[in-house]
């Protein structure tokens, strides 16, 4: 039996584990979001951000230095002006970087954030978390960030349920006064360091103390909720002073998700040490947050129904609309004409839910109708087009569920999966290969295998990373298979002393086979090969090798 890991005492439990715990706690859960929630949406984490700002800062202070130090090494306390800061953990300093990036002008870093997540769209782990808000008894959220994901993802996933958005300390009263009672009809979101559009705080000044306004609903939340803590690395100081000096114990402690290996700050430990509870192992946000809606909805959740609900919403939508325009129509047909065109244009070029044969069929205005033809034939040669780009969405989506099935052993179901894909697309070069990596690395068949990359390359036989890559396989192949006649050798050595244009490439699984299915002097040769297709610079050790030395380049 394993050992069970800890951090100071502090118990690590796997997802699973935590699922079953906090499925049968009877304390309702708050949500505390960091940045880390938001990356899978599209929003850049702190990490990122810190990244790029410190970049920014280096390459201007560097730019006539012939040969400057690496940023790892230049960006020390000193040169920044930050005492005790220290590069690797340099996101610890999110604060202080942003002010040495902006400080000349605040208002272009808050245009900057704006920027980044304009238009981005709640993934599957905020749809999960709205499900959860509207359908159970857990209602609030409490976040670091800027960004409306949570209430868009309500405003899309649940039927009615607008949340009271608290995006300002001045109202943070309001809440407390909901509070009180303990009772909440729609869900609650608490965005401690402002909304972006209401002067966010993001210098050190700003973040390094909570508002009193917060204080009082925040010891009254955690005095009665669970608190979840996902994506939040505990790197301001309002929020974790707060939790630190100013709250008496959590009964029950907090559940900290890491994310996968991720260790927590010191500050971190100290929360967890004061107030107990778990820390919780996790793959992502979206994973844990669809696990955690399955847990506490059971067969009320379906992630996957969700598109149907927002199809069927927009159905009505539309079916209301139509009927309301027509009913306009009706009463003021004198005024109504031009404007009830483009209104019913509109829906035509943003929804093929109506069909224009229906429309068409009934529409009284003959005067129009020429219009409402010609609308009708540019919006169906669009949607022909949308067609052809979902077909290849599904066939991706296939590929990457078979995929999916084999990394979880699931065989079989992954083969069958694999041939029906490409029976719609047999002549797709590169799911040929994968097909071909599938049945080697994961079936082991290598003399099925063969025949499948030979017939990638027949298909795209085009000198460049693809091609070497095909070759490679096949040369593992014919080593496996004992043999040698060196005919992918030579075409390999020909494309490597040619050269070609290098992508990024993950050959990692074809080194383990190797490993494990060859001598360790082929194995080596398979591995330098690999990494001489890609990196160009590898290209020279690789002829160092004794076997490879041997090897006739052949066109």
């Amino acid at each position: 039996m394993g050992k069970t890991e800890s951090i100071d005492d502090v118990e690590v439990l796997s997802d699973s584990g935590a699922l079953i715990e906090l499925k049968k706690s009877r304390r309702q859960i708050v949500f505390l979001l960091g940045a880390g929630a938001s990356v899978s949406s599209g929003i850049p984490g702190a990490k990122q951000f810190v990244v790029e700002w410190l970049e920014h800062h280096y390459q201007v202070r560097t730019a006539d230095e012939p040969d400057p130090p690496d940023i790892s090494q230049w960006a020390t306390a000193d040169k920044l002006g930050i005492p005790d800061f220290f590069f690797p953990d340099a996101v610890q300093w999110y604060p202080k970087i942003f002010e040495l990036r902006y400080k000349k002008d605040i208002a272009e870093g808050y245009l900057y954030l704006e920027d980044k997540m304009r238009e981005k769209e709640p993934g599957p782990g905020y749809a999960a978390l709205s499900q959860i808000l509207s359908e159970t008894d857990n209602k609030i959220v409490i976040t670091t960030n800027f960004d409306n994901l949570v209430a868009d993802a309500l405003s899309i996933y649940s039927r009615g349920q607008q949340p009271l958005v608290i995006g300002h300390e001045s109202l943070a009263g309001f809440l407390e006064r909901r509070l009180r009672g303990f009772w909440l009809p729609r869900p609650f979101i608490a965005k401690v360091h402002r909304d972006l559009m209401l002067s966010p705080k993001n210098m050190p000044n700003e973040v390094n103390n909570l508002s009193e306004e917060w204080k009082e609903s925040l010891k009254t939340i955690f005095s009665n909720c669970t608190p979840l803590v996902i994506g939040y690395g505990g790197n301001d100081g309002s929020l974790m002073n707060f939790l630190t000096e100013e709250l008496t114990k959590i009964n029950g402690g907090f559940y900290w998700c890491l994310h996968n290996d991720e260790k927590p700050s010191s500050r971190v430990k100290q929360v967890m040490n004061l107030h107990g509870g778990y820390y919780i192992r996790i793959k992502g946000f979206d994973e844990f947050m669809i696990s955690l809606a399955v847990a506490l909805l059971g067969d009320h959740f379906r992630i996957h129904s969700l598109a149907k609900d927002i199809r069927q919403r927009t159905e009505e939508r539309i079916q209301t609309f139509w009927t309301q325009c027509n009913r306009l129509r009706s009463e003021y047909p004198e005024t109504m004409p031009e404007s009830m065109s483009q209104a019913f244009e509109y829906i035509a070029e943003k929804e093929a839910y109506i069909t224009w044969r229906e429309f068409i069929d009934g529409y009284n205005c003959p005067d129009e109708l020429e219009a409402v033809y010609q609308n009708a034939i540019d919006d169906l040669e669009a949607t022909c087009q949308k067609a052809k780009e979902s077909f290849q969405e599904l066939y991706e989506i296939k590929w990457d569920y078979a995929r999916f099935l084999a990394d979880h052993d699931d065989y079989e179901e992954a083969e069958i999966l694999f041939d029906k894909a490409l029976s719609a697309d047999p002549d797709n070069s590169h799911n040929v290969g994968n097909y071909a990596k599938f049945m080697l690395i994961d079936r082991d068949a290598p003399k099925d295998a063969k025949n499948i990359f030979e017939k990638a390359v027949e298909l795209d036989n085009e000198e460049g990373h693809f091609l070497a890559e095909m070759l490679l396989y096949l040369l593992l192949i014919e080593k496996r298979l004992n043999d040698d006649k060196n005919h992918w050798a030579g075409r390999l050595k020909f494309l490597l002393r040619k050269g070609f244009e290098r992508f990024h490439l993950n050959l990692d699984p074809l080194f383990a086979y190797a490993k494990t299915n060859l001598s360790s002097s082929d194995a080596s040769l398979i591995c330098q090969i690999g990494c001489a297709i890609m990196n160009e610079n590898k290209i020279e050790s690789l002829e160092e090798n004794e076997i490879w030395k041997w090897i006739t380049p052949m066109s």
